[in-house]
């Protein structure tokens, strides 16, 4: 599947994925992909998920790896020995399944399933990505979520939800570093707002800018 070098942004809703992904992409005269808003432009379960989390988790959780795995072997083909800055992409599909696996809307025959397609369908995709993880508070994240004002966000999106998310993350962390994959933490002690505070954004692009760019595949 590879044939450039990957950053992937990961982080928890609200944290500024999709925010940083053009500033980075800027600074590094990057190409971008854009693998988040899937769940909001595309997924044909989208309200089925919502609505009914038991029944529909697994089935979203795979539809959206799925499509993640399509757009990254597309993009890598039209944009070759490339760096690309991805929003999200594959390694959030784990970290939302595994989060509904603790939780036990996926149970573990489900999560056997769905470890077993997503390592087929990914492969060693693990291996060929610089991870970038943006850490932010529950508070910071609900602030976001609320300024932007997407309705379901609203409605789904509540502490308790969030906190599942964190989970799914801090397993996804500690097995990146298991296959010693080096995360690259973004603090929100260290940048609180890169969106609209250029100092803060300065170190934003400093920060990524420190990292082994970039081995070829």
């Amino acid at each position: 599947m590879h044939s450039g070098q990957l950053i992937t942004l990961i982080g928890n809703i609200g944290s500024g994925k999709t925010t940083a992904t053009p500033i980075i992409a800027q600074a590094l005269n990057a190409s971008i992909l854009y693998a988040d808003d899937l769940f909001q432009t595309a997924n044909p379960f989208q309200q089925h998920y919502l609505d009914d989390m038991s029944r529909w988790a697994l089935t979203t959780e795979l539809w959206m790896t799925f499509e993640r795995t399509k757009l990254l072997q597309r993009h890598l083909k039209q944009n070759p020995n490339q760096i690309t800055v991805i929003d999200s992409g594959l390694l959030m599909s784990w970290v939302y399944a595994h989060s509904h696996y603790c939780d036990g809307v996926i149970n573990p025959h489900e999560w056997k399933l769905y470890e077993n397609l997503y390592h087929h369908l990914t492969k060693d995709v693990f291996y060929h990505s610089h991870v970038v993880f943006f850490s932010y508070s529950i508070a910071t994240l609900k602030k976001r979520i609320k300024k932007r004002g997407r309705a379901y966000e609203l409605k789904y999106y509540n502490t308790d939800y969030l906190n599942k998310i964190e989970k799914g993350l801090q397993a996804l962390i500690k097995v990146l570093r298991g296959l010693k994959i080096k995360v690259h933490v973004i603090c929100e002690s260290d940048i609180k707002d890169f969106e609209t505070n250029a100092k803060d954004r300065r170190r934003l692009i400093r920060e990524i800018k420190t990292l082994p760019l970039l081995h070829q595949f």
